[in-house]
């Protein structure tokens, strides 16, 4: 069952993103009002979420608000000049996610982003590299091997910015997620270019720009949770482009990589919750989202914060979910061993160690496996991480198979 608080977060967005008011606001109580503003800060949708308040936030709140709005703008400022500078260069990066998405919005700085995304060919990458340089960015992990990664990030903190610069729409390690971008062959060739703050930004066509949104936030669930803006963005973004989407092609490239009923899932929860009064009924009409089930990955999403980030365990059951996506079974011994197991990149923020000795790997396993030993001898769930990640990673497994995520032929 979807929390009322859910709902009333859930009611403040869908007025938010119609540019229109809740009738509740001034009925609340100090302890309703104070767990309100808390799921909010949690989800990153504070400024959304006073967007459809008739009442003054409380000091706090308001200050972190309007800090946050005053900071994406900076952002998205500083991002339109850096692109004006690589367009100079004759560089004419793709703008995916982020700058896109606000433009949907009523108020765009309301829809926070933490970094800014640009899409690349692989072989412009090196001039893009060397200009981003250039431009006073410096590369967050200067040791990494930049022919190897599939993005790189840059950040320039004195210009408020992060970027994040992609050579592909997903890795290529995990085998799941690069079939995703077999769906986008030839997407450099099917661009377009909006004029958003005076510049124009080039950016994906309607049609992967709308799947990549999807899959995106399929990528996310896969590992920690997905996050309620990111369904936000889905929505707004289908409404916007609706009469330019091919419906069934979108359908097509969603069942060819397992992913249309968490698609018809995230249209329905668009659609209950968000935009009630949305025009895709036609769109969707051979999409039967009234047989499809919405509301386990709504708690999820719920429970889960930004990203699915709101608790260590949850980013701990990570390894079990995509261990099952990857092997397209539900393998609870398999993912436990998986979760146990880990790569060095995986497990140096915790042992730090490992960043100085990488051969110490098998001592990290080792350690890694006592601590689930002991936890699980002692047996209480309530108080061992441990424990809690195994069960909540063996819940969302079920959600991968109700989804129709895993369980699949290859």
């Amino acid at each position: 069952m979807i929390k009322e608080t859910d709902k009333r977060i859930l009611e403040a967005l869908s007025h938010s993103i119609r540019g229109t008011s809740v009738s509740w606001g001034e009925m609340l109580d100090a302890e309703q009002w104070q767990e309100l503003l808390h799921v909010a800060t949690v989800h990153n949708i504070l400024p959304l979420f006073a967007d459809a308040l008739p009442r003054a936030l409380p000091e706090r709140y308001d200050r972190k608000m309007r800090q946050e709005i005053l900071l994406q703008a900076e952002r998205t400022a500083e991002l339109c000049l850096l692109l004006e500078y690589l367009r100079g260069r004759g560089l004419h990066p793709l703008v995916i996610k982020g700058l896109v998405c606000r433009t949907l919005y009523p108020e765009p700085e309301h829809r926070p982003s933490t970094d800014e995304d640009l899409l690349v060919d692989p072989a412009e990458f090196p001039q893009i590299h060397h200009a981003l340089l250039e431009y006073g960015l410096r590369l967050v992990h200067p040791e990494e091997d930049l022919r190897a990664s599939f993005e790189v990030s840059y950040e320039d903190p004195e210009r408020k910015l992060y970027v994040e610069v992609h050579k592909a729409l997903f890795t290529q390690d995990m085998p799941y997620l690069n079939r995703m971008n077999g769906c986008f062959r030839g997407m450099h060739n099917r661009t377009v270019t909006e004029q958003i703050c005076g510049v124009p930004v080039r950016t994906l066509g309607e049609n992967d720009h709308l799947l990549f949104l999807i899959l995106h936030a399929l990528k996310h669930f896969l590992y920690s949770g997905v996050g309620i803006r990111q369904i936000c963005d889905v929505a707004l973004y289908s409404e916007r482009h609706r009469e330019a989407i091919h419906w069934s092609r979108l359908k097509r490239n969603l069942t060819e990589v397992h992913a249309l009923d968490f698609a018809r899932a995230v249209y329905r929860i668009a659609g209950d919750y968000l935009l009630p009064e949305n025009h895709m009924a036609d769109d969707l009409s051979d999409w039967d989202l009234a047989g499809i089930d919405a509301e386990p990955l709504l708690e999820d999403i719920m429970a889960g914060g930004l990203y699915g980030t709101s608790t260590r365990t949850r980013a701990h059951s990570a390894t079990m979910t995509l261990n099952a996506a990857a092997t397209q079974r539900n393998d609870g011994a398999k993912a436990l061993l998986h979760s146990v197991f880990q790569p060095r990149k995986n497990l140096q923020s915790r042992y730090r160690y490992l960043k100085k000795a990488p051969y110490l790997l098998p001592v990290a396993w080792m350690q890694r496996l006592l601590r689930y030993g002991v936890e699980l001898l002692r047996g209480d769930s309530r108080t061992n991480s441990a424990l809690d990640s195994i069960r909540l990673g063996s819940e969302r497994i079920r959600l991968l198979e109700q989804y129709h995520i895993i369980g699949n032929k290859k």
